[in-house]
Parts: C-alpha cells; structure tokens; sequence
C-alpha cells in the first residue's frame, strides 16, 4: 500500500482527483511511504519532512508617507499539492497586496510568504515584483527580481531598497536545510 502522510496548518483546503488546494499555504510537512500488509501488525516510525520553504523580503529604506498598499507578485506560485507526489502543481502568476499606510518612515519592514515547492530535492526560481501603491490606487515604486532561487526546506531572505534607485540584494539563507546548495 503506498501511503502518503500530510501534516500543515494551511488554511481553507480542497481535496479533489488526489489534489489538495491550500488558500494559504503554511508550514506544511509529508512523507511518502510503502507499507507491505503481513499478518503480523506493522510498525514503522515515521519523520515528516518540510514540504515547503519560505521567501522573506526585507524593504530596508524608509516607506514613503503617499505609500498606501504594497503588492508582491511572485510567478510561479503554488497553492496545489499532489498527495501522491507531495509536489506541488499548478504554478501561476499570484498578486497578495497588504496595506502598508501604517509603516509611512519605517525601515526593514519584514514580509514572509511560505511556499510549496515543485521539486523536492532541488532548486527552482520565480520572478518577484514589488509595487507599491499610493492612495489613487498608481504604483509609484516597483521593482522587479528575476529568478529567485527557492526550494523546500529553505528559507530564502530577498532584501533591498525599494525606494530609491539603488535596487534590491539577493540573499539567501539555507538554515533550514544546511545540505542544499
């Protein structure tokens, strides 16, 4: 019998066709297992592993006071994961705004986003844009990272300034998996 084990506190989940769909995904963790049926009871212990990793991205200069809303793009995104692979599917283009009027002249303004990944043993990239938006609903800042390396087990910190034309620095921590490269 091949077994899948699923352990997350993701929120709003669907399971349809051997696909579970995570509104928000959260620290999610899985393990994949054959278990042969004998007349004996079986006994297996079981460690799961972390399915997802984790973008951090630190806007290091100070939020402008006409800063209403800003928005992080992240393409691809997954929200859907197959139990029987524990990899994620379906990547698209997703768009998560938060207000931001109450960080008017704050510095290193820290947002996380968990992620499911769509190889498990390896890297894979996504492209990050940065808008921000006044009161008027117009980007006045935006910026645009290409191909940053995510994977599971990881934790990746993207920080940089965002509103000033010096750009954004790439770093990348692997202190959840300290084997990944």
């Amino acid at each position: 019998h091949n077994l899948s084990f699923i352990a997350t506190r993701s929120t709003n989940i669907s399971t349809a066709n051997g696909v579970m769909t995570m509104e928000n995904v959260r620290p999610t963790f899985g393990k994949l297992l054959t278990l042969n049926v004998t007349p004996s009871t079986p006994n297996q212990d079981l460690t799961l592993d972390r399915i997802t990793g984790k973008l951090t991205i630190t806007i290091l200069d100070a939020f402008p006071a006409d800063a209403k809303e800003i928005e992080f793009v992240i393409n691809p995104r997954y929200s859907q994961l197959d139990v029987t692979t524990l990899l994620a599917t379906n990547g698209q283009s997703v768009a998560q705004k938060v207000d931001c009027s109450s960080k008017a002249g704050k510095k290193d303004q820290a947002f996380s986003f968990n992620l499911l990944a769509p190889v498990l043993d390896a890297e894979y990239t996504a492209d990050v844009t940065i808008n921000v938006y006044n009161a008027n609903n117009e980007v006045i800042h935006s910026v645009l990272i290409n191909s940053v390396r995510l994977a599971a087990n990881t934790r990746t910190l993207l920080s940089g300034e965002v509103f000033r034309a010096t750009g954004a620095t790439l770093n990348i921590d692997h202190s959840w998996n300290t084997d990944l490269v």
